[in-house]
């Protein structure tokens, strides 16, 4: 992240959102609706709350770590990844959240 981005959200809360795949071994997404469900939800969120940003990762994230280290070099406050299973009458989402740094005065 530049320093005019670091500057210009220095008092925001930042959501990186990763992309969900099918799977835990998968690294690109088979199909975006649960991403996309998590996108708009906290897109609808942040129109109700300017301290609240969003950022769309655009890519998989299949552990903890890999979150930690894509989270710090999107100076983010926590990163959104996780994967799903579909059936034939719904979807089991198993999502993560990793804690990047805190949030203060909030």
């Amino acid at each position: 992240m530049s320093l005019w981005s670091k500057l210009l959200y220095k008092d925001k809360v930042i959501i990186a959102v990763a992309e969900f795949s099918k799977g835990a071994s998968r690294k690109e997404p088979d199909d975006r609706s649960v991403t996309q469900k998590i996108l708009t939800e906290l897109h609808n969120l942040a129109t109700k709350n300017p301290s609240l940003v969003v950022v769309e990762l655009g890519q998989v994230v299949l552990d903890g770590d890999t979150a930690q280290r894509i989270g710090k070099e999107k100076a983010a406050t926590a990163v959104i990844w996780g994967t799903y299973t579909p059936s034939p009458t719904h979807v089991l989402v198993t999502p993560h959240f990793e804690v990047i740094s805190p949030i203060i005065n909030i």
